[in-house]
C-alpha cells in the first residue's frame, strides 16, 4: 500500500508541474503587467519564469522518484497516471476561480501535451532511476573502501 501511495504522489507531482507551467503562462502577464515593462520584456519574464519554475519542480519530482521508488520499474506507471491528476487539478482550479478560461486552456494544453509530456515524464523517471543506481554504486564503493582500510 505504501508503494501505491508513493506512486500516486509522484504522478500527482508530475501533474502539478504541468498545471503550474500552464497557469504561469496563462496568468503570468497579469502579474508582470503592473511593473510597467514593455510587452516583449514582460513575455520574456513570464516564459522564462514558467520554464524555470517547471525545471525546479521537475528536479524536485525527480528527487522524489529517486528516493521513493528506488529505481523500481513501477515508477514508469507515472507516465500514464499523471493525466487523471492533471484533469483533477484543472477541475479544482476551475471550481476555485470561476469565470476564467480554464476549460479552453485545459483543452489546448491537452492537445499539445498528450503526445509530448509522457515522453518528458518517462525521461525524467529514467534519469531518476539512473541517478538512484549511480548513488547505490557510490555507496557500495565507499563501503568497500572502508572495509579495506
Amino acid at each position: 500500500m505504501n508503494l501505491f501511495l508513493k506512486l500516486n504522489g509522484i504522478s500527482a507531482g508530475y501533474a502539478f508541474i504541468c498545471l503550474v507551467f500552464g497557469q504561469c503562462l496563462l496568468y503570468g502577464m497579469s502579474v508582470v503587467k503592473p511593473l510597467g515593462l514593455s510587452h516583449s520584456a514582460s513575455s520574456k519574464i513570464v516564459v522564462g519564469g514558467a520554464f524555470f519554475l517547471a525545471g525546479l519542480l521537475t528536479l524536485l519530482c525527480m528527487r522524489m522518484t529517486k528516493n521513493w521508488m528506488q529505481g523500481r520499474m513501477l515508477a514508469f506507471w507515472a507516465v500514464v497516471l499523471w493525466f487523471p491528476y492533471w484533469i483533477l487539478f484543472s477541475a479544482v482550479m476551475e471550481a476555485l476561480f470561476p469565470g476564467e478560461d480554464h476549460a479552453y486552456v485545459v483543452y489546448v494544453m491537452t492537445l499539445i501535451l498528450t503526445p509530448f509530456y509522457p515522453i518528458f515524464t518517462a525521461t525524467a523517471i529514467g534519469i531518476s532511476a539512473l541517478w538512484h543506481e549511480s548513488a547505490e554504486k557510490k555507496a557500495t564503493r565507499r563501503e568497500a573502501e572502508n572495509d579495506v582500510s
